[in-house]
């Protein structure tokens, strides 16, 4: 009877151990960061994507980490996959917009634009987010002298030749929004994702951090 006595007080301390050692992982699980966290959100700074109508889409950040109170350049371009000059009709198939996205200002019929949501989304997820409001500049606009039907890209550049009325215009096929630090910080979210569309369907995605 001692024998079984003392294999029982055993068991039941061998048990009550390790009971208290689950219980010290799963508080350390709890309380304890982890040394590494595992990286789902990756802060690109830099996006190109390209299109079978000769032309890549590209999309560029001034930084993808910043202080509170810093401001942010987002800038987007079209650039010609060509080394002959491309003629490449206009068309209307945003993939998001062009509503709400930041172009070129008393300018019909410009080809791309920018925009920024609150929070990390992807080209998996982007229609869930919404497009933060961005202020449109007070100035008096011309009469809009219609809008091109194609555009003569340079080789290898972002120049294009269009007509508007029977009269050629060259553009540079660029736009950059300029953010201050006021502006992210009314916001009040840590991560943001910028998007950067075309008229002919592409979309590019890149995302930066305000370290509060």
């Amino acid at each position: 009877m001692a024998e079984d006595d003392a294999a029982y007080r055993r068991s039941v301390r061998n048990t009550v151990i390790v009971i208290a050692a689950v219980v010290v992982i799963i508080a350390a699980a709890l309380f304890v960061p982890p040394l590494v966290s595992p990286v789902h959100e990756q802060f690109n700074g830099t996006t190109s994507v390209a299109s079978p109508y000769g032309v890549s889409l590209n999309l560029r950040l001034n930084e993808t980490q910043l202080s509170a109170g810093q401001g942010e350049t987002i800038t987007a371009w079209l650039n010609s996959t060509s080394s002959q000059v491309a003629n490449v009709s206009a068309a209307s198939n945003w993939a998001l917009g062009p509503q709400g996205f930041w172009t070129r200002v008393c300018t019909g019929g410009w080809p791309l634009g920018v925009g920024l949501m609150a929070g990390y989304y992807t080209t998996d997820n982007y229609s869930l987010g919404s497009l933060i409001p961005l202020p449109a500049p007070l100035m008096n606009c011309p009469i809009i002298m219609g809008t091109p039907g194609y555009f003569l890209l340079q080789p290898r550049g972002s120049t294009a030749i269009v007509k508007l009325n029977g009269s050629l215009a060259e553009w540079n096929l660029t736009v950059t929004l300029g953010l201050s630090g006021s502006q992210l910080s009314a916001a009040r979210v840590a991560v943001y994702t910028a998007i950067a569309v075309d008229e002919w369907g592409d979309l590019a995605i890149a995302h930066f951090r305000v370290n509060q």
